[in-house]
């Protein structure tokens, strides 16, 4: 076994029944001649959060090889659980976007990306994303904060904000900040605004209601930076990767590749564009991604294994401690450690140039943003 607690074949045998359900083609019998722990399988799938995937890759195997109704019972309980819960947000999702009174909101991630996928309804969901301009996201907090049955915390540097309505949690966001490194943060200002200025959203239909959803160009470099933004300061999931790799597979012929490349080498992020993006054809088959070279590499290799090590979002990752439990000072230590070395400097065997550039940039934002010392 290796660090991530799973078997080799447990792990090729999850890639390629996740493989081959993205691709819809079937999977390498020989590696399932063997026995097969299916429950092993599934922890992976739960962990990694692509149940439904990796069931449609399953469903492709030969009956003989299939798992027994008991374990295959494993995975149906998640998407039938997932369904339930795409079907409420989707109710939901119309009624919240009506307190926008005509403003431009964006629905981003989640419900609106999920659409990319074959059974739209079994994507594993998470909260509600709605992105504005720094200036309507002033305008409108109060206003969904008024009908909100608890608010979350706020975050003054991200414009971020948390809401629940019941069960369902919302974030409302007025940037796309990272918190990987200042200067990065400052383009993705710039790109937020060029973007609503420039880049006509597109109208999708969720519920029953017309939404309106980033356009192509924004989100593949959008959905990057924030699939970035968690892997660098916790850990990233294939669901993530999986809804990134879907759209830009799908949107390619809309995506300026030019505009796309300028603003990577701009902003020192070619270099992760494809390595990211070369997992996605190595690991999980989708090839044609735009920038991709298509070839295995160990840095291919040392970033699949980050990745189900840590988990989705990290969760496998050991839990950061309480702010509460520490002085101020032993805080400040135990922050530096956590986002300097535990998160940047562990990713050196993977990105040795970028873990240290944006070690740097961790302590500049620790330092600029004072009210988390307070």
């Amino acid at each position: 076994m290796g660090g991530s607690g799973h078997s080799a074949i447990v792990r090729r045998q999850f890639f390629e029944l996740l493989r081959s359900g993205l691709q819809g083609k079937s999977p390498d019998a020989a590696l399932f001649s063997q026995p097969v722990s299916w429950e092993a399988i599934y922890g992976i799938a739960s962990e990694q959060t692509v149940v439904s995937n990796v069931v449609d890759g399953i469903n492709l195997l030969p009956l003989e090889l299939m798992p027994t109704p008991e374990e295959l019972d494993l995975f149906l309980c998640d998407i039938f659980v997932v369904e339930q819960r795409n079907h409420q947000l989707n109710r939901f999702i119309p009624k919240l976007l009506s307190l926008a009174s005509g403003e431009e909101v964006w629905l981003v991630k989640g419900q609106g990306i999920g659409l990319y996928h074959n059974h739209p309804l079994q994507r594993q969901p998470g909260d509600i994303d709605l992105l504005m301009l720094p200036e309507t996201y002033e305008k409108l907090s109060p206003v969904f904060l008024k009908k909100a049955t608890k608010k979350e915390e706020t975050d003054q540097y991200i414009l971020q904000t948390g809401i629940m309505y019941g069960s369902i949690e919302v974030e409302l966001h007025g940037s796309v900040r990272t918190l990987i490194s200042p200067s990065l943060d400052r383009s993705l200002d710039r790109f937020l605004r060029y973007s609503f200025e420039n880049l006509p959203p597109d109208v999708v239909r969720i519920g029953d209601a017309d939404v309106m959803v980033p356009h192509p160009q924004f989100n593949a470099f959008y959905l990057f930076t924030h699939i970035l933004h968690h892997f660098w300061t916790g850990g990233v999931g294939f669901r993530q990767i999986v809804d990134w790799a879907l759209m830009l597979r799908k949107e390619a012929p809309r995506i300026d590749t030019d505009a796309l490349r300028r603003l990577l080498e701009e902003n020192g992020l070619m270099r992760q564009w494809v390595v990211f993006a070369d997992l996605c054809e190595v690991k999980l088959g989708l090839s044609g991604l735009p920038l991709s070279t298509g070839n295995s590499s160990v840095w291919v290799e040392r970033l699949s294994d980050d990745i189900i090590r840590s988990g989705n979002f990290g969760k496998k990752k050991p839990r950061s401690r309480s702010r509460s439990s520490m002085s101020r000072v032993k805080w400040l230590l135990y922050s530096f450690y956590r986002l300097v070395i535990r998160e940047r400097l562990s990713k050196f065997p993977i990105f040795p140039l970028d873990s240290l550039r944006y070690a740097f940039g961790a302590f500049a934002h620790s330092l600029r943003r004072k009210d988390r010392w307070q």
